[in-house]
């Protein structure tokens, strides 16, 4: 099975200033890229990631369930909602100490974006915490954040 991907880094122009030309990073456990012109890539053989690795995801928003593979998109969202009250937002996370402070971003297209935080409960393997917040109106993206 083969795949063919073209990649250019390439800066921006603005004011009639043209960037300069950048680098892209491709890391593989096959070892089998090859790149033309120029390249490094790097085989991982001992790719330092976790047995377990951590996962934090929204499970839904006011009961409505988000999508596995949410498409985080302004124009076609994945949950649709028309409140003005405060809605649980519900979060998921796995091999995340309990205890964790979660941050729930919402930005919105609207310029109006919202905070807010909560802790983890539940046990190493699998945690949750819910937030309550009041959502804008317009369109927004929700990010959550764990850092331990």
């Amino acid at each position: 099975m083969g795949c063919t991907t073209h990649a250019f880094a390439r800066g921006g122009s603005q004011y009639e200033t043209v960037g300069s030309e950048g680098r892209i990073r491709i890391d593989t456990n096959a070892g089998n890229i090859t790149a033309s012109p120029l390249a490094t890539t790097n085989l991982l053989t001992d790719a330092p990631l976790p047995p377990n690795p951590p996962f934090l995801k929204v499970v839904s928003i006011d009961g409505v369930p988000v999508p596995a593979s949410p498409k985080f998109d302004y124009a076609s969202p994945d949950v649709l909602m028309n409140k003005t009250t405060p809605v649980p937002i519900v979060l998921e996370a796995n091999n995340i100490p309990v205890g964790t402070p979660i941050t729930v971003f919402l930005t919105t297209d609207t310029g109006t974006d919202i905070t807010a935080s909560v802790t983890l409960a539940g046990t190493l393997a699998t945690s949750t915490a819910t937030v309550t917040v009041t959502l804008p109106l317009g369109t927004a993206r929700l990010f959550a954040r764990a850092v331990w």
